[in-house]
């Protein structure tokens, strides 16, 4: 990673990617892409500032007995069949996941139907906002970045992926969830990560840099409008006291940002977020 911010660099990346889009020679964009992606600023360490105030979110759950019954009998149940977002199924066994913790960690870290399903939940209540499947995630740097940049093509459609306000990039990896997110409004790409496991290597912000500067090419646009995003691995955030919540912080921080909210919360909230991600999850409570 370079130390410093080379403006010449920059330009000459910048002639690269307009010279290959009036040439028509997208197919070389992951090349291009990564060129442009190792010739941007180094990752700082404060949050940009917000466009606008924002209100304090005051974390207010207020269950209800028939909530709380709900939740208790299914973890104490053995769930079969599925749940369904936005056409995609997820196993809604996976929802025991989002059981309290008893001595066994293992049973409740959160896997990807939770996390991502959870994720589909809130890009379906909020327009403005997708995400990438982590499975995604691991191609980010190979040969296949070309056909997943086409899959999100697919996937969304007609909408341009560049028209999002934000864009969430679950990362799971070394058993530990974090979340990369795309800021449209503030010109920033930012790591969450309530462990600080994965925020100390830049090269998760270097792979979502890749895959959205593949995709800013496949779009045979005259600019790159990415140019100029700062990159924040390490933000001020709650952090988690234990090995195993990892999944419920990086649910919590997205529907924090879809909110708009600041992150008002901490370690003692998350067995109800457990209950509270549940209650959404199963269609119990409406997000």
């Amino acid at each position: 990673m370079q130390k410093q911010f080379e403006d010449g660099k920059l330009e000459k990346a910048e002639l690269d990617f307009r010279m290959a889009v009036q040439d028509s020679k997208i197919y070389h964009f992951e090349q291009l892409a990564i060129q442009l992606a190792h010739n941007r600023r180094p990752p700082s360490r404060q949050l940009p500032q917000r466009p606008r105030e924002v209100e304090s979110f005051v974390v207010d759950f207020d269950f209800t007995d028939e909530e709380l019954a709900a939740y208790d009998n299914f973890m104490n149940s053995e769930p079969e069949g599925k749940i369904t977002f936005n056409k995609i199924d997820y196993e809604l066994s996976s929802l025991k996941t989002l059981q309290q913790y008893e001595g066994n960690s293992i049973s409740c870290y959160l896997n990807d139907d939770v996390v991502e399903a959870f994720l589909q939940l809130l890009c379906l209540k909020n327009s403005n906002c997708a995400f990438i499947p982590s499975l995604f995630f691991r191609k980010f740097n190979g040969p296949e970045l070309s056909k997943v940049v086409k899959w999100t093509q697919k996937r969304l459609g007609d909408t341009d992926l560049l028209c999002k306000e934000i864009i969430f990039f679950p990362i799971f990896d070394k058993a530990h969830w974090s979340l990369i997110v795309y800021y449209k409004a503030r010109k920033s790409l930012i790591h969450f990560d309530s462990l600080k496991m994965h925020s100390n290597d830049v090269q998760y912000l270097n792979s979502v840099q890749l895959f959205m500067d593949a995709y800013v090419l496949s779009k045979n646009l005259d600019c790159n409008p990415l140019l100029g995003f700062k990159r924040i691995n390490d933000p001020d955030i709650p952090l988690q006291e234990n090995s195993h919540d990892c999944g419920v912080f990086t649910t919590i921080f997205a529907k924090y940002i879809t909110l708009d909210k600041d992150f008002h919360f901490s370690q003692s909230h998350i067995p109800d977020f457990r209950r509270e991600l549940f209650l959404y999850l199963k269609s119990i409570r409406i997000l």
